[in-house]
């Protein structure tokens, strides 16, 4: 492989690499939006009912143990690892709700 190969592959590999990192920015900044859209709602939606939100998010977290996670067709192992990550994302989800449903009854 002559440098000027490697010149070439190094560039396409950086205009790959640059869509793929400014995708997955984008990606991460809707998800920003739509979590702190959420976390605001719900602390509206239960403001002086920590309880139930409590409950709720108990439920929620049960199911992601107990039901199927929709998606494409994923091996056992792969699986489990998905509810693991929807399980933690549910727990900070909870938390920040929470907070800000404490810090609203103040």
């Amino acid at each position: 492989m002559t440098d000027d190969d490697r010149k070439e592959i190094d560039a396409i590999l950086s205009a790959n690499l640059d869509a793929i990192w400014t995708e997955f920015r984008e990606q991460s900044a809707r998800m920003s939006a739509i979590r702190f859209g959420l976390e605001d709602l719900y602390a509206d939606a239960y403001a002086g009912r920590a309880g139930d939100f409590s409950e709720r998010m108990q439920h929620l977290l049960q199911l992601t143990r107990d039901a199927p996670v929709k998606g494409d067709p994923m091996q056992r192992d792969a699986l489990e690892d998905l509810k693991v990550r929807t399980a933690t994302h549910l727990e900070r989800l909870r938390a920040a709700v929470a907070a800000r449903i404490e810090a609203r009854s103040r």
